[in-house]
C-alpha cells in the first residue's frame, strides 16, 4: 500500500526431519520468528523501507513436505497480497518457483539456488549467495589448488533430482584436473531414505578403496 510494504516469511518446522536428528539448534519456529520480528523492528525504527512500514506475514511449513511449501506461496500471493518473499532457512526445490514465476513475487534469500531456476525466474529470484553450481565449482577448485586432492580417491556425496545437474559437475571438474572420483547418491526429498542410504555408500566407497570423501548435500 502506500504506508505499508508487506513481505512473506517461511517458518520452517522440520517435522519428520525432527525424529531423524535433522535438526537446527536455535531454529524452531518460535526463535526464527523472534529473528524476523527483530529485523522489522530495527527496520521500522529507521524509518521503514522507502518511507512505507515494514509488515510480515507468516507462513509455517514442514521442510520434509515440499507441498506445505508450495501452498504457501500461493498464500503468500493469493491470500496475502505480499510484495515479496523472504527465505532465511530451508526452502528448496520448486516451490521456490511456485513464488517466484506462478506468483510472481520476488524471492530474496541467503542461500543460492540451483543454477537452471536463476533464468526461469527471470528477474524474480535474489540471493546473497552464489548459485549451487558456482558455489560446489568454487569448493571443488580451491581444495585442488591447495593439493588436498593429491594422491586420493575421491567419494562424491550428492543428492539426486533437482540438485544433480549442479552437484554432479563436481564429479567432472574431479575428473578434468586428473583426479579419481567415485559418486554417491543419496534422496533430496526423503531424508529418512537418505539416512539409510548412507550405509550403502559408505561401504561402496570402502570397497573401491576411497579415501576422501567429499560432502556436495543440502538436506
Amino acid at each position: 500500500t502506500a504506508t505499508t510494504l508487506t513481505v512473506g516469511a517461511f517458518l520452517i518446522d522440520f517435522g519428520r526431519a525432527s525424529d531423524v536428528g535433522a535438526t537446527v539448534p536455535g531454529y524452531d519456529v518460535a526463535s526464527q520468528m523472534a529473528y524476523v520480528n527483530a529485523y522489522v523492528k530495527g527496520t521500522n525504527a529507521k524509518g521503514g523501507i522507502g518511507g512505507r512500514t515494514l509488515a510480515v506475514k507468516y507462513r509455517k511449513v514442514d521442510i520434509t513436505d515440499q507441498q506445505t511449501l508450495r501452498d504457501a506461496c500461493t498464500s503468500f500471493g493469493q491470500t496475502d497480497r505480499v510484495f515479496a518473499v523472504l527465505q532465511v532457512l530451508g526452502v528448496y526445490g520448486d516451490p521456490i518457483l511456485k513464488c517466484a514465476v506462478d506468483q510472481k513475487l520476488p524471492f530474496l534469500s541467503n542461500d543460492g539456488a540451483v543454477s537452471s531456476y536463476y533464468g526461469a525466474a527471470k528477474g524474480y529470484l535474489v540471493t546473497t549467495q552464489p548459485s549451487t553450481l558456482r558455489t560446489v565449482l568454487n569448493m571443488e577448485n580451491e581444495l585442488n589448488r591447495i593439493g588436498e586432492f593429491t594422491g586420493k580417491k575421491v567419494g562424491v556425496l550428492y543428492e539426486d533430482g533437482y540438485l544433480e545437474p549442479d552437484s554432479r559437475a563436481v564429479v567432472t571438474a574431479l575428473k578434468n584436473h586428473g583426479h579419481q572420483a567415485v559418486e554417491g547418491v543419496t534422496s533430496s526429498s526423503d531424508v529418512a531414505l537418505a539416512l539409510r542410504q548412507l550405509t550403502v555408500i559408505a561401504q561402496d566407497f570402502c570397497s573401491q578403496g576411497v579415501n576422501y570423501v567429499l560432502l556436495v548435500v543440502h538436506t
